[in-house]
Order: C-alpha cells, then structure tokens, then sequence
C-alpha cells in the first residue's frame, strides 16, 4: 500500500534522526501523541538568513564567478527566531581581509579563505538554525559554496545537517531549486523562488531580483554599489572592505523583511500542510503535492490505493 510505503520509509528516516546526532534514546521512550491545538502557532524557530560575496576579476566583469577560480570573500548572516519580526538577535560578517568595525555587527577578518569557509561551517553547526533562508541560495550561494570549498578540499565543510555523516551532495550540472541539497533536519526556505511562484507577472525590468521585489514590496533598495565594483572594494584596503560588507549585510536583512512582509514561511507551511507532504518534500518534489491531496482523498473516502497498476 502506498501510504503503508510512506510509513515505513518515514519511520526508517526517524531513526535515522534519532541514532546519529541526538541524544541516546530508545524507541520505547517515544510516544506518539494525537495533534492538538492551533497548528498555525510556530515554535520559536531559529531562522538563519545569509548571503555571499565572491570575487570577480576585473578581465571577466561582465561573467558569473568560477567557484574553480574566483574566491568566496564575505559571507554576511543574521539570526532571529521565528515571531520576533525584524529583530535578529546575531549579526555577523565573515571576511576575507580586515575589515573596519560595523556597529551592532561582528567583523570576523581572516586571511586565509580556507579558514573563513572552515570558520562558517562552524558557525553555522553552532547557531544550529531550523530554518535557512535567503534570496536565491538555492542556484547560487548553497551551490557556490559547496564547489568552492571542493576546489579547496575541503573534505569536512558539506557537513551541515543533524544527521551526522550525512554531507550535502550536488548533483552534475548546472545548479536548479529543485535539485539543490537541503539540510537534513532543518528547513530550507529561498525567497527568490517563492515570490517568483506567488507573484507572477511583476512589473519592470530586473523585477524580480532582490532590488526590484524589496522595492515594489517594502519600498526599499539594496546598498548602492554595482557588482562590477566588488573587484576594488575587496582589493581596497579595511575602510572599503567595510562598505562591502554594509553592502552584503543588507542582501541578508531585506530577505528576513520580505519573510515577515509576505508571509513567506506561513504559506509555505499552509501548502505542506494542505497537501500531507513534508516542507523539505514539496521544495524539490513539487508536482507531488497534487499526487498526496489525491491520496489522501482517497483515504478519507476508504479507498485503498495500490502500488502498482495491473
């Protein structure tokens, strides 16, 4: 049976969780418990937004960055919990270089990218976030990240799950939402791509990049500074590392504002919820939630549901 299958596989991945990072319990000392109450009420979720600056030599201005060439040289995060609208309780900035103080933010210089992408992972484990988010991590930064850190050898830096053991694997090719790794254990959220699905159709050229969405829904922009001027910012000296950094702190702060202003993660949850599938399911598998409402339906109605057609 169909949801016999999603059972079993549900369960073994349960104890998946239960044997590798967290504490040692017995499957005895579990109890199942009927759900109660208002399932609109959150848990205060440890959100963890973040965004990366790589470098971009001036020959090749007008291409992407290589992560098999060009260097990750700030990686900008805040931290909030899930209710607390616009008030992220951490920020920091990871540098590649000295970098000038940045009030109310933690300046984290190193001279060595090995050592800032090692420093970060770290963080990350330490900050330990439910869920993570920014504005196109999915086909950039995630993936970015993962091959530049290959490209270093970094064996130990795609470790950022719950589950111990288990890296985050990229699949060949170019990098897509739907088949970007997640984080076993934590909920992955790109605002990019849940704007572009929920608003179609928005106006103006660029519309749907972080300037264009922050300005036509919360009348803000991003820092005034092409990308083409990120080559001499990073090869300035700390003061000019400094507005960098400004510049990257912001690409994190108006994703957090777009989460609150639309409900990003509430309509999310709606959509699982509405269709029986898990969150992390519904963002690489999305067709599936048409296939779970029709399963579910079925079941209400007593039908039973095979695994195979004859």
């Amino acid at each position: 049976m169909v949801c016999l299958h999603l059972q079993s596989t549900y369960m073994k991945q349960l104890y998946r969780i239960f044997s590798a990072s967290c504490s040692t319990m017995s499957e005895k000392d579990l109890l199942i418990c009927e759900t109660g109450g208002d399932r609109q009420i959150f848990a205060p979720l440890r959100i963890l937004c973040f965004d990366i600056e790589t470098n971009i030599p001036n020959a090749r201005t007008n291409q992407f960055s290589d992560p098999r060439n060009d260097s990750v040289i700030q990686i900008g995060n805040m931290v909030s919990l899930y209710g607390e609208k616009q008030k992220p309780f951490i920020r920091s900035v990871f540098t590649l270089g000295t970098c000038e103080s940045i009030q109310g933010c933690q300046v984290l210089p190193f001279t060595n990218e090995k050592e800032l992408l090692m420093a970060w992972q770290k963080f990350f484990l330490e900050i330990d976030p439910d869920i993570v988010m920014g504005y196109n991590i999915t086909q950039f930064d995630i993936p970015y990240l993962l091959n530049r850190a290959r490209t270093l050898g970094l064996a130990k830096f795609s470790f950022f799950g719950r589950i111990q053991g288990v890296p985050q694997r990229l699949r060949a090719g170019v990098p897509h939402f739907l088949t970007c790794p997640g984080y076993e254990g934590r909920l992955l959220l790109d605002i990019f791509h849940h704007i572009r699905e929920r608003h179609p159709g928005l106006p103006g050229e660029g519309a749907y990049k972080l300037n264009g969405v922050s300005l036509h829904f919360l009348g803000q922009k991003k820092e005034d500074i092409s990308y083409k001027q990120i080559p001499a910012l990073q090869s300035g000296d700390a003061n000019t590392r400094r507005h960098l950094a400004l510049y990257c702190l912001k690409d994190v702060y108006l994703p957090l504002l777009l989460l609150d202003k639309l409900d990003a993660f509430e309509l999310e949850v709606t959509e699982s919820q509405d269709a029986h599938v898990p969150f992390n399911v519904m963002r690489v598998w999305r067709s599936l939630k048409d296939v779970a409402k029709r399963c579910n339906g079925a079941i209400n109605h007593g039908y039973v549901i095979a695994d195979k057609i004859k």
